[in-house]
């Protein structure tokens, strides 16, 4: 019964830290986080081990955990091992193409494009987290799908955090089309290369932002600085 409070506790508050609603440098209380699960400290505390493990919370003498943050270079990071990740995927997927899986994906797309459209976040990251995720699933492979699992949770969290900057990549929509065509050719090298592509410009995107931002800041110091 513990083993399941604890990995009920675990889930929560992993959700509320992939979606922001915890936010990084955020301080945990074990007493209130039980006070609100209803549960006793154990489980909490236990939970939060887990989350340490793994990456999202930070131990911190004398202040219990505190939510990790995650940076423009984490992200870079993550969309390095994703591009290659997700080319293997498209290209072990492509040989098993049917029209279930068309299917499937066109309905995603659809779904994404509305949510993009009605500027709908929880929804337009969910759908693109599935486009991608139902092609992993075509591989047959689980390993790589607990893989890219993993790294979908570091991913989400971008997402979320900053979003604002995600939303002006306006042509994720049509490079979805992109990949399904590729699949539809059944050519493992086809498929391969342009979801590579598709996440390679990803994380160009991210770069290109980062130096705009390191600029601004360079700038702003330059005028605070300045004689004028």
């Amino acid at each position: 019964m513990a083993h399941t409070l604890h990995q009920d506790v675990y889930k929560r508050l992993k959700q509320d830290i992939l979606t922001c609603k915890l936010s990084p440098g955020e301080r945990l209380s074990e007493s209130k986080i039980a006070d609100e699960m209803h549960t006793s400290r154990t489980p909490v505390r236990e939970a939060l081990r887990l989350l340490e493990r793994a990456g999202f919370l930070q131990s911190i003498q004398g202040r219990g955990f505190i939510v990790t943050d995650i940076s423009l270079d984490d992200m870079i990071h993550i969309f390095q091992v994703r591009e290659n990740l997700e080319a293997m995927a498209a290209s072990l997927a492509a040989p098993h193409f049917n029209t279930s899986l068309r299917d499937k994906l066109k309905d995603i797309i659809l779904s994404y494009d509305t949510a993009i459209s009605c500027n709908d976040k929880d929804n337009s990251i969910l759908y693109d987290e599935m486009f991608h995720r139902e092609i992993v699933m075509a591989t047959g492979n689980p390993f790589l799908l607990e893989i890219v699992d993993t790294i979908s949770d570091k991913s989400r969290r971008c997402r979320y955090l900053y979003h604002n900057m995600f939303s002006q990549y306006e042509s994720m929509p049509y490079e979805h089309e992109v990949i399904l065509d590729s699949l539809s050719s059944k050519a493992p090298h086809i498929a391969k290369i342009t979801a590579r592509d598709h996440v390679s410009r990803m994380k160009q995107f991210i770069i290109n932002e980062k130096l705009a931002a390191n600029l601004s800041k360079y700038k702003k110091v330059k005028i605070k600085g300045s004689n004028i």
